[in-house]
């Protein structure tokens, strides 16, 4: 591979050399065959800030573009399989990372999370209904 004046030189062994054109344009006004929706859609994000273990069990959080960035936990299983742990409806976030905070913790077949929509902190046992741990927020008067 290689530039040869303006165009790009693609060889592989026993394919014939194709180019691609280079075109010039101001910036932000090029034409993309991909939209950004698109290259989200296709992408998945597993902070290994929020990795945890527990015994043989690993548990990740996942962020899902395709979900309107909603993000679950996942028990990954010793044989490459992953369960989603976070029923539909929640979001595992939390606003806190500042402050060192995480997302969930889990302790046995039990999993605390936050849910960013109400920033309530909610237990969940093994495959029952997430309960939640803490009362409504109530916002001060300003």
């Amino acid at each position: 591979m290689g530039w040869q004046r303006g165009r790009l030189a693609v060889t592989s062994p026993g394919d014939a050399v194709s180019s691609l054109a280079r075109t010039v344009a101001p910036y932000g006004s090029w034409h993309a065959p991909i939209g950004l929706e698109q290259v989200a859609a296709a992408s998945v994000f597993l902070p290994l800030w929020d990795l945890r273990v527990d015994g043989e069990a690993v548990f990740v959080t996942e962020a899902r573009p395709h979900e309107g960035g909603r993000s679950v936990v996942l028990q990954l299983a010793p044989q490459g399989r992953a369960r989603v742990l976070t029923p539909p409806g929640f979001d595992v976030r939390t606003r806190v990372h500042e402050y060192g905070g995480g997302s969930c913790l889990v302790a046995g077949s039990t999993l605390y999370f936050t849910h960013v929509t109400d920033g309530r902190v909610y237990v969940q046992h093994g495959d029952t209904a997430p309960q939640a741990l803490t009362p409504r927020r109530r916002l001060a008067p300003r």
